[in-house]
């Protein structure tokens, strides 16, 4: 099961960038792709949600928690149920610099081993320039503010 990593650089403090993204409901305002997401349960460090992503125009649909930890900037998901046959991950906000690093790893398995062994390579591929995506339009939305 691959894990994939991704990285960032954003010229704002991590307080406003963990802000943005522990505001998860707001995503599908600043990202392509991220059609809709439901808040089903929220407290104050746990909100299960409901995504719906158009991949390649394919609709994925999963539920997923994800738990926060505000004092170190750090929010860890898990797919509840959903399209995947796994998926879980973190947000790591550190300070780097006058900014902050936002790192976004996830592993994921895609439930279709014979699928994998031929096309295993491109899927990473692709869901590694999707996860970027969703960095660049946090980093866009962050330095825009």
């Amino acid at each position: 099961m691959p894990v994939i990593k991704v990285s960032e650089i954003i010229k704002e403090d991590r307080q406003k960038v963990y802000a943005i993204i522990k505001d998860i409901r707001r995503f599908p305002e600043f990202m392509k792709g991220v059609k809709k997401i439901n808040i089903l349960r929220q407290s104050a460090n746990r909100c299960v949600t409901a995504w719906e992503v158009e991949v390649d125009s394919a609709t994925v649909l999963w539920k997923q928690e994800d738990v926060f930890n505000d004092e170190k900037y750090r929010i860890d998901f898990s797919m509840l149920e959903g399209d995947y046959a796994q998926y879980t991950g973190t947000w790591d906000i550190a300070d780097y610099g006058k900014g902050c690093r936002v790192i976004l790893t996830v592993k994921i398995d895609w439930g279709a081993p014979a699928l994998v062994e031929f096309i295993g390579g491109i899927l990473e591929k692709k869901t590694a320039l999707s996860l970027k995506g969703m960095l660049l339009a946090i980093k866009k939305k962050a330095e825009a503010a």
